[in-house]
Parts: C-alpha cells; structure tokens; sequence
C-alpha cells in the first residue's frame, strides 16, 4: 500500500519534520498524549518515505520528484543530523541546513 502525506497546508503551518514526528512516535509534538494506536507507528524512514517518493506516485510525478536520481529534479534539504539516528521525539528539532530547489540553493540556515 503506497501511504502518502503532507502538511496539509495552508491549513496547518507546512512543517515537515514536526508531522514526521508525529507519523513515528504517535503522540503529540509535547509529548504529553499518546501514543495513540502506537501499532500504526511509521518507523522514520516510512514516514520520510510518505513525504517524499509516495508523495510523488499519489500526485503521478514518481518519473520527476520525490527521489535522488538522474534526470529528476534536485530538490531536497540538508539537516543538521541523520534522522534516522535522533530520538524520534526529536525529529521535529532538526534544524534544516539548507534547501535545494531545481539544483539551486535557495536557503542557507544560519
């Protein structure tokens, strides 16, 4: 089963990481309920994985985005740490170094 996600913005603030957090540890961000149904937990490359290359497939564009390959686009960020190494009560805390668009820089993290 291909499972996509998003930030569903502009509903909700478009933050990634934070939702990722919430895919793998099923609690809210403070860590104060849940976990809810913790037996549905994304670990966090499924979750990477759902905002990414399943993203992708459920928009049909898998032939131009959501992976590093050749001849798709260069868009991706660049994170302080490995994600798949922090507490996953930590993944929304990752500090994005930089963004990378079309093969262009167009953040740059202090």
């Amino acid at each position: 089963v291909w499972v996509s996600s998003g930030t569903d913005c502009p509903v909700e603030l478009p933050r990634a990481l934070a939702c990722i957090q919430c895919a793998v540890t099923r609690s809210t961000l403070k860590g104060d309920a849940g976990p809810y149904r913790p037996e549905e937990a994304f670990t966090v490359q499924q979750a990477i994985d759902s905002y990414t290359i399943h993203a992708a497939h459920a928009s049909f564009e898998e032939n131009e985005k959501g992976s590093i390959r050749p001849g798709k686009r260069a868009d991706f960020v660049l994170l302080d740490r490995d994600p798949l190494q922090v507490d996953p009560m930590e993944l929304r805390d990752l500090r994005v170094l930089a963004a990378i668009r079309g093969g262009i820089v167009v953040y740059e993290g202090k």
